[in-house]
């Protein structure tokens, strides 16, 4: 399945305050059941993303992905957002599609999970069995699991990976 890559680029005045927004997004070409299944679920994800920068407060909004794997397919996206008053969030999300098109979940045992989250643990990060249903990728036929650091004043834009 062949893979391009979309770019939306919003740019408003909203009450003297200029907002801008920059997404760029996979969308799968000539993909069959799967690849509409793909592109429905990733335009589903930049709408949301674009209904709730447009409520926020913030200023910039910039969201990017990484192709990681091409099967199955594995992409990592990452969002930053700036407010006009000094804030900056960064937040990674990511998504690994099976060969049907859907969303994969991480399936481990339960004794690799434990020795997973024993990895964050180590790093100062406490994550649920359920954020890291999802917080994986697959690169280079290894399954990396991340978690962005807890950060009280300014969100970092890193990850902390464990594979």
């Amino acid at each position: 399945m062949e893979i391009t890559e979309k770019k939306k680029i919003t740019d408003k005045k909203d009450g003297g305050v200029r907002k801008r927004m920059i997404l760029y997004y996979p969308e799968a070409v000539d993909g069959g059941k799967a690849g509409r299944r793909i592109n429905r679920f990733i335009s589903d994800i930049i709408s949301t993303l674009k209904k709730d920068a447009e409520r926020a407060s913030f200023v910039y909004v910039r969201c990017g992905y990484e192709k990681h794997n091409e099967s199955p397919l594995s992409f990592l996206f990452e969002l930053e957002l700036y407010g006009k008053d000094g804030v900056y969030r960064h937040a990674p999300f990511s998504v690994t599609f099976g060969e049907d098109g859907r969303a994969m979940p991480l399936c481990k045992s339960k004794k690799e999970i434990k020795e997973i989250k024993r990895g964050f643990k180590e790093r100062g990060i406490n994550i649920s069995s359920r954020a890291l249903k999802y917080s994986y990728y697959i690169k280079d036929g290894k399954t990396v699991c991340y978690a962005a650091p807890e950060n009280d004043r300014r969100a970092k834009n890193q990850l902390i990976t464990v594979s």
